[in-house]
Formats: C-alpha cells, structure tokens, sequence
C-alpha cells in the first residue's frame, strides 16, 4: 500500500542521513588523523635537521681534536727521537727484540 511504501520510504531516509553522519564523521577523523600525522613528520624533520647539524659540529670537533692529538704525537715522537740520538752519540746500547724474539744488543752511531 501507499502508507507501507512511505514508511519505507521514511525508513530508507533515515538509513541514509544516518550513513551520511556516519561517513562524515570517519571522514573529519580520518583528516584529523592525517593532520597529525603531518605535523609529526614535519616535527621529525626539524629533529633530523638538528640532529644532523649537531653531528656535523660533532664531526668538526672530532676532526679537530684529532688533528691536535697528531700533532701532540708528532711533538712527542719527535723528541723522544732526538733524546735517543743524544742518548746514541754518548754510546747508549737498546735492546731490540729479534725475529725470534731474542733480545740482541744493537749500538748503533749516528755520525
């Protein structure tokens, strides 16, 4: 009948303004959710930026650090050559060990 009809009818309204609401709302949420997922990634690009630059100034101090040391080397190699040349001039003997490694008494002059 007519009435049955508009019932349904009514009834299939109903269904769909309720299926809107729903879809409306998943759609608000998932734009929400999307919307914090870019503020993250903009976040963790800031933090990878800084991290970044923080490692470049690590690197540079590291650098820099080693560069001394190698100097401090140099320094120290370098007078600890020139105190066993002295050391060889008045006839100092070292002890070296061998291949075998057997210690063998070496005097060595430097003219």
């Amino acid at each position: 009948s007519a009435l049955d009809t508009e019932r349904q009818l009514a009834g299939s309204r109903n269904t769909l303004a309720l299926t809107e609401q729903v879809l409306t709302r998943r759609i608000e949420e998932e734009e929400k959710h999307s919307a914090s997922l870019a503020q993250q990634i903009a976040d963790q690009k800031v933090k990878q930026s800084a991290y970044a630059a923080r490692m470049a100034e690590v690197t540079v101090a590291q650098k820099d650090s080693i560069a001394r040391l190698a100097a401090t080397v140099a320094a120290v190699t370098e007078e600890a050559d020139s105190a066993r040349d002295a050391m060889l001039r008045g006839g100092a003997e070292f002890h070296k060990k061998g291949r075998k490694g057997k210690v063998q008494k070496r005097a060595v002059r430097i003219s």
